[in-house]
């Protein structure tokens, strides 16, 4: 038997395992995750940016590997370079941001999702702007969704999207997060996964301080 967490992108993963190893996955716990965009709701949720890069992919893959592999190249060389696309998130990311710790282990992490060049980028943005095809209705494993109320990169209400297609999930606001929640409330989520806090019954939105 196993738990699941899935973060952001990882989300639909997490949501494949849960429903396709439903009998040995005991609880799944996400945060900031994205949900399937194969709703007009769902499309309204993605910011501009987003829904060029997910174009890009679908209809010119080969001026998408350009510009990944761009950003590969800059991962490489020095990781902080890309902080630079997080400008606009709110005041709680800013803050982890400037956390030396925080900031060096998203330094490793952005290093490691380019280690191997942009083809894997330009693949996962692609997967991530097509229809889950997931029977979301199916699973039946308690699923926790974690979300900041301040997400100004995945937008909160792809949360709410995604727990109201999951019969067994409820979604957690966490007030004042932003996208980078984990950075400040890691425990609670891995915690929702094991089942050591919990699991209020689904329906509104509940609130984590």
């Amino acid at each position: 038997m196993l738990a699941v967490t899935g973060n952001c992108g990882g989300g639909k993963y997490a949501c494949a395992t849960a429903w396709a190893l439903h009998g040995r996955v005991t609880r799944v716990a996400l945060a900031a995750p994205t949900c399937p965009l194969d709703t007009p709701a769902a499309r309204a949720t993605l910011r501009p940016g987003d829904k060029a890069v997910y174009a890009m992919t679908a209809r010119t893959p080969w001026l998408a590997r350009a510009m990944f592999a761009k950003l590969a190249h800059d991962a490489q060389r020095d990781a902080r370079r890309l902080f630079s696309f997080f400008d606009d998130l709110g005041p709680a990311d800013q803050r982890l941001l400037q956390n030396q710790e925080f900031a060096t282990t998203l330094s490793h992490s952005l290093t490691e999702a380019f280690r191997q060049g942009a083809r894997g980028q330009v693949q996962d943005h692609a997967l991530e702007g097509q229809p889950w095809r997931i029977p979301l209705e199916q699973i039946r494993v308690p699923v926790t969704i974690w979300y900041g109320d301040d997400d100004r990169l995945v937008d909160p209400r792809q949360s709410q999207i995604l727990a109201a297609a999951i019969p067994t999930a409820d979604a957690r606001a966490v007030a004042g997060a932003g996208h980078f929640l984990l950075g400040d409330h890691a425990a609670q989520v891995l915690s929702s996964a094991v089942g050591a806090e919990p699991h209020p019954p689904r329906g509104r939105p509940s609130s984590a301080q």
